[in-house]
C-alpha cells in the first residue's frame, strides 16, 4: 500500500494556473490567448503564455522628463520608489544599516566612473552597477547634488551601452551579470531623470530599450529568471502593459515550479544565489519587487501566493544549517544543506537585500531571513558580535526596500515540506544535531543532482554526512569527472539497487534512473512526540525497485545523546543486491569497530567549523554482505577534498522486500558513544546508553517481539530505562502492546508516543482501538475525535488519512 505512487498534485498545478491568470487579470491592457516558448535550460515550459498580441518598445509612449522647480520632487519614480516616499527614506539616515549604506552611496556617487578594467565587462559591469545604485540613492537623499547624481547615472547608462551592452550573449557573465546592471540601470534612470533634460532622457530611454529588446529577443534561452527580470523592468517602464504581463507570469510561474512545495528543485546553494544573492542576480529576486509596486498584483500577499512565502520562508529558514562560518573576524553567514550544486558557503551573503526586506512576505518570512542574517543577529548562533554593519553594493534596493531590520528571531522548527524534511533540536545553537531528508520531484536538469532520498546531517558544529557539492559549473574536482558530481547517484547518501560501482574515480552510470523522485510522502516533527520522522518516496528515481526511507530524528535528553535512524525499505521483485552508500565529512577511512557492527571516522577535520573533535559512527543493525570503503569527491570551491565513503551491500529478500535498519551516531569529547549488539535473530539494533537502551528493528508486518513491546508493523523504535518518559515509535503497524497501553489498527498507521502525547500518522481512513488505564477519549490537533464512550479503558474511533497531534485523555 505504501509503495504506491504519489498522485500527480493536480492541487498544486491548478493553483499555479489560477497564479497565472490572476496575474493577467491584475496588469492593465493584457491581451488574449499566446503560444508557449521553447523549453528552459531545465526542461521545463519556459511560461504559461510567452508571445504578445503587440510587441515592440514603443507600445506605450516614453516618459518626458521635465526637470522640477526648485523645492519641488520630481514625479516621475514609479518603479520601486516614489517621491512621496523620500522625507521618510531620508529619516532612515543615522541608523543602521541605512547609515552606513547612505554613506556609502555619496562617497561612491562623488568618483568618477572609471570602467576599462582589465577582467572585461564581467568587473565593469559591477563597477557600472555600483555608480548608478550609489547616484541613485544619493540622489533621494541629498538634495544638493542631484544634478551630479543625474549625470552620474547617465554616464553609466551610456557606458553600459556602448561598451556592454554589444558583449551581451555567450555565457553566464555576458547574460546574468549585465541583467543584474541594466536592472539597476533602469531604477536608476527612473528616479532621476527629473533632473536631465528631456532630450537626453530619450536618448537613455532609447539606448536602454535596445538593451529590453536584446532580453526579450533572447527569453527562450538559458537564464531565464535573469532575461525576464530585465526585459520586465523595462516593460514596467515603458507601461507596456502586455509584455508586463508576460514577464509577471514568467516570473512567478517559474517560482511556483521551481519551489513546487518549499524546496527550490535545483538545490540549496543556488536557491540562495537566485533568490538571495548579491547585486549581479537581483533581476532575478527583485523583479517582484518591481511587479509589487508597479503593478497591481500582490506579490507579498500570503493568500495570494502562498507558495511564493512558503518558499521564501523554506529558503531562509530550511537551506541553510545551524553551522556558521567567517567566526575569525569576517562577517559570518550560515552553511548550506549540500543538495544540487551546492557548496557549504553558498548560505546568504554577509548581507542580502532579498533578506532584509523578508517582512514583506510576512512574520515567518521576517523571522527566518533574521535567523539567516547571522552576522545582523549574532546573538541568534551564540556569537558575541558581528562584525559590523554590513556594506551593500546594491545599496539603492537595499535601502528602498529594508523598513525594518529583521532582529531578535526566534528558533526556527523543525519542519515536514513536500519534498524535503529538516529536523534540528535547538537552531540558535550552531553545534546543535541538524539533518535535511531530499527528495525534489519534477522535470530536473542542469545543477540538479540525482538525491532522490539523500541525507545531510550535522553534529557538534560539523557537517557529518554530505554529498557531491559543487566545484562551479561543468568543473570536475580533485582528479572526479564532472559526470561524477552532477550525474552520479553514487556520489550521494542514498540506496541503490543491483549496482555496480566499477572504476570508482569514473562509475559506471546508473544508479538512479531520473534526478527527482516521489517527494516526502509524510512526516511529523518531535512536537509532542518524542521523535521527528519523514517517509521520501523514490518515485520515478529507481527504474528497477522502489526505495521508501523513513528518516527518523532521536533528539538528545538528559539520559542520552542525539542521533538518526535510516529505516530503508526497498522493494526489488528480480534483484540480487541492494545498496546504501554514506558520504562521511572525512578523508580517512571508515574504521571498524570489533564487534563489525559499526564503523567510526572522524569528521569535519579538512575544513573545521568549531573546535570539537567530532567522529560518527555507523552502525548497521541489518548485518551485510560486504561494507566497502572507496574514494569519493567532496566538492566545494575552495574547500574540495577526496573522502571516502561507505558502499554497503545486502543480499536482496527473496520476496523482493528488504527492510535495512542503520543507525548513524555523533559523538565528541562531550558526548559519549553509545554501544551497539545485534540480537540474535533480529533485523535490528539495541543502542544502549548508560541506563537508556533503544531497540529499533524491522519487522516486515510481522508481529514480533522488541524489548518490552511486541510490534505487528514495518519498523519500530522503543525506548526503555532512564530517568525520563520511555517512548515508542512504530511505523505501518496494525498490532502494538506496550505493558497495558495498546494500539490496533484496521490498516497500518505510525505512531509515535510517549506516555499520553505524541504524534499519528494515517494513509488510508481507518478504524484504530487504543487502550490505556483510565482512557475517556482521544484528541487529534487538540479536538476531541467523535468516538463512542469508552468501555474498560478502551476507545475506538475512526481517522481520515492524514498526520495529526495525538493525546489520550483520562478521566
Amino acid at each position: 500500500m505504501w509503495f504506491a505512487m504519489a498522485e500527480i498534485d493536480t492541487g498544486r498545478r491548478k493553483y499555479i494556473q489560477a497564479a497565472a491568470a490572476a496575474i493577467a487579470a491584475s496588469i492593465a491592457g493584457c491581451g488574449g490567448d499566446d503560444d508557449a516558448s521553447t523549453a528552459t535550460e531545465d526542461g521545463s515550459p519556459s511560461s504559461p503564455t510567452d508571445t504578445p498580441t503587440a510587441v515592440g518598445n514603443g507600445s506605450s509612449p516614453s516618459r518626458t522628463a521635465t526637470p522640477p522647480a526648485d523645492g519641488i520632487e520630481p514625479h516621475e519614480a514609479s518603479l520601486l520608489v516614489s517621491p512621496e516616499m523620500y522625507p521618510e527614506l531620508r529619516d532612515r539616515q543615522g541608523e543602521d544599516p541605512w547609515d552606513t549604506w547612505a554613506q556609502q552611496a555619496r562617497t561612491v556617487a562623488g568618483q568618477e566612473l572609471s570602467t576599462g578594467s582589465a577582467d572585461g565587462i564581467q568587473e565593469d559591469a559591477k563597477l557600472v552597477h555600483n555608480h548608478a545604485s550609489a547616484a541613485a540613492l544619493s540622489y533621494i537623499l541629498d538634495t544638493e547634488h542631484r544634478d551630479r547624481d543625474a549625470t552620474t547615472v547617465k554616464e553609466a547608462i551610456e557606458y553600459y551601452h556602448d561598451s556592454i551592452y554589444p558583449e551581451l550573449g555567450g555565457g553566464w557573465n555576458f547574460v546574468v551579470r549585465p541583467a543584474g546592471t541594466y536592472f539597476t540601470a533602469v531604477l536608476a534612470l527612473d528616479i532621476v531623470q527629473a533632473h536631465l533634460d528631456g532630450d537626453v532622457v530619450a536618448d537613455l530611454e532609447s539606448k536602454l530599450g535596445d538593451v529590453g529588446d536584446w532580453y526579450w529577443e533572447s527569453r527562450g534561452e538559458s537564464w531565464n529568471e535573469a532575461r525576464i527580470g530585465a526585459y520586465g523592468i523595462w516593460a514596467a517602464y515603458e507601461n507596456d502593459a502586455e509584455r508586463l504581463r508576460i514577464a509577471g507570469e514568467r516570473a512567478l510561474w517559474r517560482m511556483h515550479m521551481h519551489f513546487r512545495s518549499g524546496s527550490y528543485i535545483f538545490g540549496t546553494g543556488y536557491a540562495n544565489g537566485r533568490f538571495a544573492g548579491r547585486w549581479r542576480r537581483n533581476s532575478k529576486f527583485h523583479f517582484m519587487d518591481v511587479l509589487e509596486y508597479a503593478s497591481d498584483i500582490d506579490v507579498y500577499d500570503v493568500a495570494t501566493n502562498g507558495n511564493v512565502n512558503e518558499a521564501l520562508e523554506w529558503l531562509f529558514g530550511y537551506s541553510m544549517t545551524p553551522i556558521v562560518n567567517g567566526k575569525d573576524g569576517s562577517r559570518p553567514q550560515r552553511d548550506v544543506y549540500a543538495f544540487g550544486d551546492s557548496v557549504l558557503r553558498d548560505g546568504l551573503s554577509s548581507w542580502s537585500s532579498a533578506a532584509y526586506r523578508g517582512g514583506k512576505f510576512g512574520d515567518a518570512v521576517e523571522n527566518n531571513a533574521a535567523w539567516a542574517l547571522v552576522g545582523e543577529n549574532p546573538e541568534a548562533a551564540g556569537l558575541d558580535s558581528g562584525s559590523g554593519p554590513p556594506g551593500a553594493v546594491d545599496r539603492l534596493i537595499a535601502y528602498l526596500l529594508t523598513e525594518s531590520v529583521p532582529s531578535d528571531p526566534d528558533p526556527i522548527p523543525s519542519r515536514v515540506f513536500e519534498e524535503s524534511a529538516t529536523f534540528h533540536a535547538d537552531s540558535q545553537d550552531p553545534e546543535t544535531l541538524a539533518a535535511t531528508l531530499w527528495n525534489v520531484r519534477g522535470i530536473a536538469r542542469s545543477h540538479t543532482h540525482p538525491e532522490t532520498n539523500a541525507i545531510h546531517c550535522c553534529a557538534y558544529g560539523e557537517h557529518v554526512l554530505r554529498n557531491a557539492g559543487y566545484n562551479q559549473w561543468q568543473q570536475g574536482a580533485s582528479g572526479f569527472s564532472w559526470e561524477y558530481i552532477n550525474e552520479r547517484a553514487v556520489a550521494n547518501n542514498v540506496a541503490l539497487v543491483d549496482y555496480e560501482i566499477g572504476d570508482p574515480q569514473d562509475p559506471n552510470p546508473g544508479g538512479h534512473a531520473r534526478k527527482t523522485g516521489g517527494g516526502v510522502l509524510q512526516g511529523f516533527i518531535d512536537d509532542p512526540g518524542p521523535v521527528a520522522w519523514a517517509a521520501g518516496h523514490s518515485g520515478p528515481a529507481l527504474s528497477d525497485g522502489t526505495h521508501l526511507r523513513n528518516f527518523v530524528f532521536v533528539p538528545g535528553t538528559d539520559d542520552a545523546n542525539g542521533y538518526w535512524l535510516l529505516l530503508d525499505a526497498i522493494k526489488a521483485l528480480d534483484a540480487d543486491t541492494v545498496h546504501t552508500v554514506l558520504h562521511p565529512n572525512s578523508a580517512e577511512e571508515p574504521t571498524a569497530d570489533g564487534d563489525g557492527i559499526g564503523y567510526t571516522v572522524p569528521v569535519g577535520r579538512q575544513n573545521p567549523r568549531s573546535e570539537n573533535d567530532v567522529d560518527l559512527t555507523v552502525a548497521y543493525g541489518t548485518e551485510p554482505d560486504a561494507v566497502d570503503t572507496h574514494n569519493g569527491v567532496l566538492a566545494a570551491t575552495g574547500e574540495t577534498f577526496v573522502g571516502q565513503y561507505l558502499y554497503t551491500t545486502y543480499p536482496a529478500s527473496a520476496d523482493g522486500l528488504t527492510g535495512v535498519v542503520t543507525a548513524l551516531f555523533p559523538h565528541d569529547g562531550a558526548h559519549e558513544k553509545a554501544e551497539f549488539t545485534r540480537t540474535e535473530g533480529t533485523n535490528g539494533l539495541e543502542i544502549a546508553q548508560g541506563s537508556v537502551t533503544d531497540h529499533v528493528a524491522y519487522h516486515g508486518g510481522e508481529f514480533e517481539t522488541i524489548g518490552p513491546a511486541s510490534v505487528a508493523g514495518e519498523f519500530a523504535l522503543i525506548r526503555e530505562g532512564g530517568t525520563g518518559p520511555e517512548f515508542e515509535y512504530v511505523r505501518n503497524a496494525t498490532r502494538y502492546r506496550r505493558g497495558d497501553r495498546t494500539i490496533s489498527a484496521d490498516d497500518p498507521v505510525t505512531i509515535t508516543i510517549q506516555g499520553k502525547r505524541g504524534n499519528l500518522a494515517v494513509s488510508t481512513e481507518t478504524s484504530i482501538n487504543v487502550g490505556y488505564p483510565g482512557i475517556d477519549h482521544v484528541r487529534l490537533d487538540g479536538q476531541v475525535v467523535s468516538m463512542a464512550p469508552a468501555r474498560n479503558d478502551f476507545v475506538d474511533f475512526t481517522v481520515t488519512p492524514g498526520v495529526y497531534e495525538l493525546e489520550l485523555v483520562t478521566a
